[in-house]
């Protein structure tokens, strides 16, 4: 993962983590916010300019409300580390998550509680009534939320609905999918999390993985060479060795199975990828010869499989 680009990610975090602060609906576990996605719209500027106008408003009043200076300073302090400054893991996936909010709201929850105390008696009565407002609000916005968090998929599902293009939220929907034996929809969860992010190597290995099971060679090898193209892309130390052995491995596993049309696939791509491997080759030969003396069938279980 490359660094993002300082200017803009910062305050543009900061704005949208300010307006969750003040209106907590549309609560999501992944926002889809990738940086270099981010900085390619126009409104992410935009938005960035309210944080630094607050953050003059504050200076300019740094006397007459010392309280709001210290509050925003630990609001700033806490989210620090995780507004762009430096690259972090969870950026493959988006710059902003409703977790990292959890500790800096400690500031924002200081303000207010020095604001009440210093409310005169006279207006006592109307700051608590309209406390209580905002508590009542708070508290149905709440049990709203808890809806969503019945079990994994409706987490899943409401990410989704927040942000239809959450490669994590799909490829996660594919599991459970996938656990539940309902195969084909995990393939579409799993390809629509690679299409919202090409670089998400744990789609792709799915992927891989549920054509290899629906026995569809041509697309579990083109998904592979994707994973491979997506495992070039990460920065030097994070990348994953990514044999084509694995073709060979996926033969014979096909071979096993009597699946000798997969396999022959398979052991085609093998020995293209490796030219000067006998491995492949011999296998691919022997599967073949196994097809001719059972008549051309391509379901036959032979004794021994090709190695």
């Amino acid at each position: 993962m490359s660094p993002c680009p300082k200017s803009g990610n910062a305050p543009a975090s900061l704005a949208f983590y300010l307006q969750k602060l003040v209106f907590p609906h549309g609560l999501a576990f992944e926002y889809g916010w990738r940086p270099m996605l981010m900085l390619q719209k126009s409104w992410f500027y935009a938005i960035a300019a309210i944080p630094l106008l607050l953050a003059a408003i504050l200076l300019i009043g740094r006397r007459r409300w010392p309280w709001m200076g210290a509050a925003a300073l630990i609001f700033l302090a806490a989210l620090l580390p995780v507004l762009g400054f430096v690259p972090f893991m969870y950026q493959v996936h988006s710059t902003v998550a409703d977790h990292y909010l959890y500790v800096a709201m400690l500031g924002p929850a200081l303000a207010v509680a020095w604001a009440l105390s210093r409310v005169s008696r006279s207006r006592w009565t109307t700051a608590a009534a309209i406390s209580g407002v905002v508590l009542l609000i708070l508290a149905a916005l709440s049990v709203s939320q808890l809806s969503h968090w019945r079990d994994e998929e409706s987490v899943l599902q409401r990410t989704l609905a927040i942000n239809p293009c959450s490669a994590l939220a799909q490829n996660n929907l594919g599991q459970v999918y996938a656990r539940r034996r309902e195969i084909d929809r995990a393939e579409q969860a799993f390809r629509a999390a690679a299409n919202c992010n090409p670089d998400f190597i744990p789609a792709l290995m799915n992927l891989v993985r549920v054509y290899e099971f629906l026995g569809r060679p041509d697309e579990a090898i083109k998904a592979f060479y994707e994973l491979r193209r997506a495992n070039e892309r990460l920065p030097e130390g994070k990348r994953e060795e990514y044999s084509t052995d694995v073709f060979l491995a996926a033969g014979q596993n096909a071979a096993r199975n009597g699946q000798f049309d997969q396999a022959v696939r398979y052991f085609e791509e093998a020995v293209r990828a490796k030219p000067d491997d006998p491995r492949p080759r011999s296998a691919l030969q022997q599967a073949r010869a196994i097809i001719l003396r059972s008549g051309g069938s391509t379901t036959t279980r032979p004794t021994t499989a090709p190695r």
